[in-house]
């Protein structure tokens, strides 16, 4: 029972930080499309920087995320509700 209470604190907190990151990375688009519309190249290039950044650590989140919705599988736990939600 601890281990799936573990478990399940463990795909929450990486569910959050997803999150998080989604919602910093539409902040971050919406500083670039004002730097774009002020053609402020200097401030551009750091939001590109720190988009790229930021999806590459969503991405990371979301294989970890992956790994664990998948847990089990190969043991013939089939997976329910999970599947289907959407990025």
């Amino acid at each position: 029972m601890e281990d799936a209470r573990e478990g399940y604190r463990q795909a929450l907190s990486l569910h959050k930080r997803t999150r998080a990151l989604r919602f910093q990375k539409m902040d971050i688009e919406r500083e670039i499309a004002v730097a774009t519309e002020a053609g402020d190249d200097e401030r551009m290039s750091y939001l590109l920087g720190a988009l790229q950044q930021v999806q590459m650590e969503i991405a990371r989140m979301e294989n970890q995320e992956a790994i664990i919705d998948g847990f089990g599988v190969m043991s013939g736990r089939v997976k329910g509700a999970a599947t289907g939600h959407g990025g």
